[in-house]
């Protein structure tokens, strides 16, 4: 990119984007056009290709060599929540962008540690981010943090018609037979918490029951009977975007945790990932609330007050 191109909310998962020149396959452009909107619920890089035009991809160098590479985005399911700051041509002229040519490695940032800090009358408070001793954060500059919760307010979701034992190893397939057709209402992705234990659905719920994997969300397989109670869980997400320096020695960091209103809400597991303004993305630092019980486990309105336990899993958000 030689100029221009910065990047802003715009409506939707359309974000705003200036007038700018970029080199795309050796080729300058002056790019005017609106910006497609970006796929939802995803991390995503805006680029220029010379013949396809602007594209969102995952790939933070583009999918084909020569692409200039804008900016990126963080989306939800409706609408764009993040969105990276403007990038400027490399002083000898050169294509530069985030993630382009000339950039250099990008730098993973550290696994963020946070969780919840107290519970109560309606409204979670998170935890300051800390880091690892000597790890260097100050290039973080944009936090997601997800919860799975249920709703306190509605009752279960099925109750189970075949008993599950406990002591199977996390990730046991099952098909969880229930007392309802669960069709068109758990799908794939979906998780579910029976007792303590959180399960993984694997396909869309059938009139024949839904298929799922047992022991997950940092759980152990607990003992389940006929007619015991199961529930969706809910998932929810907040973006937080933070200047350069902000989590570097001295800086506001240690003083950060918001207080969020989240009524009736059962917190069952957290996980938060921070990305870096060139839009690196950490591991996961996930804490599970299900089964620790006395701390948060099944607290909506009392106030309940823990402290944060650092763990770090790979992959994708709650995929494990």
């Amino acid at each position: 990119m030689v100029a221009g191109f910065s990047m802003d909310f715009g409506t939707g998962l359309v974000p705003l984007l200036s007038k700018g020149l970029l080199f795309a396959q050796g080729l300058a452009f002056v790019i005017f056009l609106s910006t497609p909107a970006a796929p939802a619920n995803q991390f995503s890089y805006l680029a220029c290709n010379s013949i396809a035009g602007l594209y969102w991809t995952t790939n933070p160098d583009g999918t084909t060599a020569g692409d200039a590479v804008i900016g990126w985005v963080l989306t939800n399911g409706s609408s764009v929540i993040a969105v990276s700051h403007q990038s400027i041509t490399n002083p000898d002229g050169t294509p530069g962008g985030i993630g382009g040519a000339g950039t250099g490695t990008v730098i993973v940032p550290p696994t963020p540690i946070s969780g919840v800090a107290s519970v109560g009358s309606g409204t979670v408070t998170w935890l300051p981010i800390t880091f690892a001793p000597g790890a260097d954060a100050s290039f973080v500059v944009v936090a997601t943090l997800q919860v799975l919760y249920r709703d306190a307010t509605v009752g279960p979701t099925a109750h189970l018609t075949a008993a599950l034992a406990s002591g199977v190893a996390s990730g046991t397939a099952v098909t969880l037979a229930v007392d309802v057709d669960l069709t068109g209402i758990v799908h794939a992705g979906d998780w579910i918490l029976a007792g303590g234990e959180m399960i993984f659905v694997t396909a869309d719920a059938t009139s024949g029951g839904v298929p799922a994997e047992r022991a997950l969300g940092l759980t152990t397989a607990e003992a389940q009977a006929i007619g015991d109670p199961i529930y969706q869980l809910i998932p929810k997400l907040w973006s937080y975007s933070f200047p350069l320096d902000f989590f570097a020695p001295g800086g506001l960091g240690d003083q950060w945790g918001p207080t969020e209103a989240f009524p009736d809400a059962d917190i069952e597991l957290f996980n938060i990932v921070v990305y870096t303004i060139e839009g690196a993305e950490s591991a996961e630092g996930p804490i599970n609330y299900s089964q620790r019980s006395g701390l948060l486990a099944h607290a909506r309105t009392g106030s309940v007050s823990l402290g944060a336990v650092g763990l770090t899993f790979a992959g994708d958000p709650f995929l494990y």
